[in-house]
């Protein structure tokens, strides 16, 4: 009997799986077995900033005597209506936060991969826990996940804290947000990080106010150095 229940559930998955593939949440094509969520030729072919060991920064330029930062870059430029876009929009609003794993370890190989001097601690732009709990995850946290596991870099979620609960940056101007996000952050027992260096990471860049404040939070720890990585890059809103 239970020979025959196995051979009828496998015989079950094969159609069900065979009648409703898995398909890629970026692009809606089928997924093979050894994909999940994520297809490989998205992976390769969402277009990448390659500003990471470039002269010519972009990420850099938005920090320009606003940071004083290490290292700044992007793995992905960001627009509209393209298989990025849908990544990112399952994985903040549909629950599919392994997105955020599986797109942070192509972060980590590229940070791997780099120049960039050793870092010590990655930290994700907290939520405030209000909207954590309604959204009931981090994007950011699960970005990070992916980064630690390929960088073999400890993630804090503990140490920066959203005290203020913003309201949504979308329709704000630069300077606005700018405004809306500060004094957002504050520290959590901060005195055993003396002399850290700090990977602040976030899932897009638009005009850089949220990473502004959280560096400048970080940077109140004597010593510490901070560099920022985010998964997108918005040019423009």
């Amino acid at each position: 009997m239970k020979k025959l229940i196995y051979k009828l559930t496998l015989l079950f998955n094969w159609v069900y799986n065979f009648l409703f593939p898995a398909m890629c949440v970026g692009c809606g094509n089928a997924l093979n077995k050894s994909e999940k969520l994520v297809c490989q030729t998205c992976l390769n072919e969402i277009p990448r900033t390659n500003f990471i060991d470039n002269s010519d920064n972009k990420i850099s330029e938005i920090f320009w005597g606003l940071v004083n930062f290490t290292h700044a870059s992007s793995l992905y430029y960001f627009h509209k209506d393209t298989r990025l876009q849908n990544l990112i929009h399952h994985l903040k609003y549909k629950g599919r936060h392994e997105i955020g794993f599986i797109l942070g370890k192509e972060a980590g190989k590229e940070i791997a991969n780099s120049s960039w001097t050793k870092i010590d601690y990655i930290i994700p732009i907290p939520l405030h826990p209000i909207k954590q709990k309604v959204r009931g995850y981090n994007q950011s946290e699960k970005i990070g996940e992916g980064l630690s596991n390929q960088l073999g870099v400890e993630q804090k979620t503990d140490l920066l804290v959203r005290k203020i609960n913003t309201s949504t940056q979308t329709k704000k101007s630069k300077q606005e947000r700018r405004e809306n996000m500060r004094e957002v952050f504050e520290l959590n027992n901060p005195e055993q990080f003396k002399n850290m260096h700090f990977l602040i990471i976030d899932d897009v860049l638009t005009t850089g106010a949220t990473l502004e404040s959280a560096a400048n939070a970080l940077l109140q720890i004597p010593n510490a150095k901070i560099s920022i990585y985010t998964l997108a890059f918005a040019s423009q809103i």
